[in-house]
């Protein structure tokens, strides 16, 4: 993908252990770190606790031949990698599918979304 200077948002691309899918929508990260929630009592707020947030990558793929959503749904242990146009690079280690796995026929679209272990997903 050729890197545009001042671009921040729109193409992107995606590949599960080195194998290229198509990206039709719905790209979407999160490397994991924490979740606040504030602490609030019947005076004053408390302050906020936090708890560990699951790193996550999904994506809406396009349904084409060769695609096979049972092999989708087995994915564990496995390396997912967005290329960004902002020059991004989004890499997801020892990942594994969760959620069911939905098919819409009248677009040809597949929903999928990956989880790991805390620091499993890093952007540079």
């Amino acid at each position: 993908m050729a890197a545009q200077t001042n671009a921040i948002a729109g193409i992107a691309s995606i590949s599960v252990d080195g194998k290229k899918y198509l990206l039709s929508a719905d790209c979407k990260y999160s490397t994991g770190t924490y979740e606040r929630e504030s602490l609030v009592g019947m005076d004053q707020v408390h302050g906020f606790s936090a708890k560990p947030h699951v790193p996550f990558i999904s994506a809406t793929l396009r349904n084409v031949n060769g695609l096979s959503v049972d092999d989708l749904a087995g994915m564990e242990n496995v390396t997912v990698h967005l290329d960004l146009i902002n020059k991004k690079q989004v890499t997801g280690r020892n990942m594994w599918q969760v959620g069911a796995i939905e098919v819409d026929a009248g677009d040809g679209s597949i929903g999928v979304r990956f989880e790991g272990y805390t620091g499993s997903v890093e952007e540079i």
